[in-house]
């Protein structure tokens, strides 16, 4: 197995030297994972000798005709979906969320926290408006930004709970903080909606609270405050539930399971 990639927003390959070369031998699977924020597609991928080529989509509530059309493109055997709600736009598809590393996005439980909510991720004017609004009600957000890496898993870390809020054209987008927050040991706040479309993986009370406004998040928050034995307890569960259950190696495990049915071990 090697990657095939270049570091995100950067100009540099992840393993130096290694480059793409059609006549390197035939694989047994060469998984096209996609990212659509401005970096480049391997779209030179599909001239691989390989027993099956497989996608695996994420953003495709934000860009569904250019990932369709990606799609169509690639050939794929089969495409694994993020959200359950853009399954029917693609042939020969399945759900396959985002997951944590089990290694890479840990903290330890007694790791300190410095922060009773945050949302890490990119600043925009909805969440500071979100920030504005608990504020309002007595409540500061920490709106962190510009964080990448072990930078970004120490800030999850360090709050007590992590607002996962999407915008508006991410309805159902099941997003890497939903589980690399709880790998990381922070509780995670989600919307309604996206708990509503992703029913086989959210739990509530578990890996997740929901809210369905930020009234019903400010009531969530103080009661976390006021609840101490009931905040570590979700906070402990759900970091054990992700590690245990959607990691990426479960989720290796059902892309083989997928692609090989007969084979996989």
């Amino acid at each position: 197995m090697f990657p095939y990639a270049k570091y995100y927003q950067e100009n540099r390959w992840l393993e130096p030297g290694l480059r793409f070369d059609a006549q390197a031998g035939e694989f047994d699977l060469v998984l096209f994972m996609e990212c659509n924020d401005g970096d480049r597609q391997y779209t030179e991928l599909k001239n691989l000798r390989t027993r099956k080529l497989a996608g695996w989509f994420f953003d495709t509530s934000y860009y569904p005709d250019h990932l369709t059309s990606l799609a169509r493109a690639m050939a794929f055997d089969h495409c694994f979906i993020a959200n359950p709600l853009e399954l029917k736009h693609f042939e020969n598809s399945s759900y396959l969320p985002y997951a944590c590393d089990t290694s890479l996005h840990f903290r330890q439980p007694w790791t300190p926290k410095n922060m009773r909510c945050s949302l890490v991720g990119s600043v925009r004017e909805d969440r500071m408006a979100l920030g504005r609004l608990l504020e309002a009600r007595g409540i500061k957000l920490d709106l962190i930004g510009g964080k990448f890496r072990e930078e970004y898993i120490d800030a999850l870390a360090a709050s007590e709970a992590v607002v996962n809020q999407n915008p508006a054209a991410g309805y159902g987008l099941y997003n890497m903080r939903q589980l690399e927050a709880p790998a990381a040991g922070a509780i995670v706040l989600t919307e309604q909606r996206d708990y509503d479309a992703n029913p086989d993986v959210f739990q509530d009370g578990l890996n997740c609270l929901v809210y369905e406004n930020v009234n019903d998040l400010a009531g969530i928050l103080n009661m976390l405050e006021q609840e101490p034995q009931y905040k570590e307890s979700v906070r402990i569960a759900g970091q054990n539930h992700v590690l245990r259950h959607h990691s990426y190696e479960a989720r290796c495990k059902q892309i083989l399971e997928t692609l090989f049915p007969h084979e996989a071990d």
